[in-house]
């Protein structure tokens, strides 16, 4: 009897596992620089539940480019046109020390299911007419759904309007023209990586392809050097299994002079998070900190 009962308890604990770990998981929800609603405000009735946390998918991420420079702590942007002279601007971007110096946006990207969650804070540098240095920071979400067939995007700026875009599955430019969101995070389906593993540059020379730890999580990348010429290439894709195997998670490219320089990578990435429900509930009001005011 006393075995008989040692196996049922050990099917129940092994039953049971994947709901002990999911509970003892770390939650992800909106980061320091947004607000919303509390369920107080939200719903007026006493006894309303929020949501219960979704699994699905977060990206963490940026986007750096050659638009500017920092010198000496200073943004600084090159003259162009009829303002011959450099621009020089106070960094109030508030950077982490590990990304680079150039980074324009930063990014969430929250997913579960057929619905997404996209924030974003972008800093802009620009000349006004009179050659003076502009900076303003634009901030942007972008609720996403698939439905039959067809992905429905809402963006909501700055100024609260709306816009409203869908596009069909299998159009030819299908996640090309998706608003404010990357397109590697709307048509994640492993192309791109099986055609940059399939290239010629990588089937020549296989070293070019190497495997990691994408940084100290679990997560597996394969990354490949994709260099030629004057030009230096580098992209890095999830390896992992699952729904979103072959994410595109960093890439980069530059002249060997540094000129033309782009990149894109991602801070942090959850290919099996539990996500805060509530962020999947429309009618709840996000707005950046800085609005919230």
């Amino acid at each position: 009897m006393a075995i008989k009962n040692r196996i049922h308890f050990a099917i129940w604990l092994w039953m049971m596992l994947p709901s002990v770990l999911a509970a003892a998981q770390a939650t992800y929800s909106l980061p320091g620089a947004w607000t919303m609603d509390a369920d107080e405000d939200y719903y007026n009735y006493a006894d309303y539940v929020g949501p219960k946390p979704v699994p699905g998918l977060m990206v963490h991420g940026y986007f750096a480019d050659d638009s500017i420079k920092v010198v000496d702590g200073k943004v600084v942007l090159e003259g162009t046109g009829r303002c011959t002279g450099e621009i020089a601007f106070d960094d109030l971007r508030g950077l982490p020390s590990n990304l680079p110096s150039r980074t324009l946006k930063l990014y969430w990207y929250f997913r579960s299911g057929d619905q997404a969650l996209y924030l974003s804070r972008e800093w802009v540098f620009e000349a006004g007419k009179d050659c003076r240095g502009i900076a303003r920071l634009v901030t942007r979400m972008v609720r996403v759904v698939w439905l039959n067939d067809a992905m429905t995007l809402i963006e909501i700026g700055d100024k609260g309007v709306a816009v409203f875009a869908t596009e069909r599955l299998g159009s030819p430019v299908y996640g090309k023209k998706s608003l404010s969101i990357p397109s590697h995070l709307l048509q994640i389906d492993g192309r791109d990586f099986v055609e940059t593993e399939r290239s010629r540059l990588v089937t020549r020379e296989p070293s070019r392809r190497t495997q990691s730890q994408f940084g100290a999580t679990r997560h597996r990348q394969t990354c490949f050097g994709l260099s030629a010429a004057f030009a230096f290439v580098r992209k890095c894709y999830y390896s992992g299994g699952g729904s979103w195997h072959g994410l595109l998670l960093s890439a980069e490219r530059a002249d060997h002079g540094r000129d033309n320089y782009a990149e894109s990578g991602t801070i942090d990435f959850d290919p099996d998070a539990m996500i805060d429900g509530r962020l999947f509930e429309w009618d709840r009001e996000i707005q950046s900190a800085e609005k919230a005011k």
